[in-house]
């Protein structure tokens, strides 16, 4: 297991104070998706911190409590990044392109109108947000280059969609943050789960069919361990 070099916790201010801003922003560079409400979300920072106390943090207007949940953050960066795709070349105008190439040659069409009710948005506003690269823009290009899109006329690939795909790598970066104290590999999650370990590098092929997807999630779910919230939030 890879080992942490320690430094004394005040030198967060000092020292780190635009590691984690920069990171963020590189992060979002090549996919805008990427945000600090993103990353809260995904490793359930919800038991430890409050949105606000975690952006403090990582601003540089707190300290860490202590040196362990300033090692476990720093891991959940390492794996935010390594679980990161870059789409920094992808442009609005691509998206476009493939878009129609898609609906020329599949019988599953993607419409404008069919993306605006899938994300939540008029019409209008989706319009506007296809004019500029955005995370729809990144969104399309993740569904139409790992096919994720769903067949409304089967509901077996009813989880074949990019949010099914990002909840399960959302799963499997938790899992390898283990208890926050102790990290797993990758491999050492498919050996937990059961999953197999082609599965959890590519999770799109776990969407591709219901039973599939639910298995994978409930497994991701209850073999995930849970946070030693007492030694993380302990004052040192």
């Amino acid at each position: 297991m890879e080992k942490f070099e320690k430094h004394p916790i005040r030198d967060y201010k000092k020292k780190n104070v635009t590691v984690y801003t920069k990171k963020i922003s590189d992060l979002a560079e090549k996919d805008p998706r990427r945000t600090y409400l993103d990353f809260y979300r995904t490793f359930n920072l919800y038991e430890m911190y409050s949105e606000t106390g975690l952006y403090l943090i990582l601003e540089g207007c707190r300290n860490f409590l202590n040196q362990d949940i300033k090692t476990a953050v720093d891991k959940m960066f390492e794996t935010y990044s390594d679980f990161e795709s870059d789409y920094s070349n992808v442009s609005h105008v691509t998206v476009k392109e493939m878009m129609k190439q898609w609906n020329v040659s599949s019988p599953i069409k993607i419409s404008p109108q069919f993306l605006a009710t899938r994300y939540g948005v008029t019409r209008t506003v989706f319009d506007n947000a296809l004019k500029s690269r955005s995370k729809y823009t990144v969104s399309i290009y993740e569904m139409i280059t790992l096919r994720l899109v769903p067949d409304p006329r089967n509901p077996q690939t009813m989880f074949n969609s990019v949010e099914s795909y990002q909840t399960l790598k959302m799963l499997i970066m938790r899992n390898i943050i283990g208890d926050g104290l102790r990290f797993l590999t990758i491999e050492q999650v498919a050996e937990k789960t059961g999953i197999s370990l082609e599965d959890l590098k590519h999770p799109e092929k776990l969407c591709r069919t219901r039973d599939r997807y639910l298995n994978a999630y409930d497994l991701l779910t209850v073999k995930m361990p849970a946070y030693d919230v007492e030694m993380l939030k302990r004052r040192k």
